[in-house]
């Protein structure tokens, strides 16, 4: 079989990796955010809301509306398996918001609790 992407066509299936891989790597950020909150690791909550953002900014680009303030919550007692699609200038907002919570964590100068974790710049 041979794949058509260098005509434009694009397969349902490209959607869907796309779609799962970016959502993923947004829900695995909102788990970071929520063990770094139990934690009380401002470094790495300012971190997650910064991965969360980049990959939800990726999906709304492609796709426009998506869900975002119900998004994510099906392991929360109360939460939803099924929610809501916002608009894409409701989840603009909402991520600008985001992106400002952890513009004032990042001005905090938070350090890294583990910083052995940080593979790369060892928490500086």
């Amino acid at each position: 079989m041979t794949r058509e992407e260098h005509r434009y066509k694009i397969s349902d299936g490209d959607w869907k990796s796309v779609w799962n891989k970016y959502s993923g790597f947004a829900g695995n950020a909102v788990h970071m955010y929520d063990l770094a909150a139990q934690r009380d690791d401002k470094a790495v909550e300012a971190v997650a809301l910064t991965l969360k953002v980049l990959n939800m900014y990726n999906l709304t680009d492609m796709h426009g509306d998506i869900p975002y303030s119900e998004a994510f919550q099906a392991r929360t007692p109360g939460g939803t398996t099924k929610p809501k699609f916002d608009s894409q200038a409701d989840v603009y907002r909402q991520m600008f918001a985001e992106l400002e919570t952890a513009n004032k964590l990042y001005a905090e100068s938070p350090v890294f609790q583990k910083p052995e974790l940080d593979g790369m710049y060892k928490g500086i």
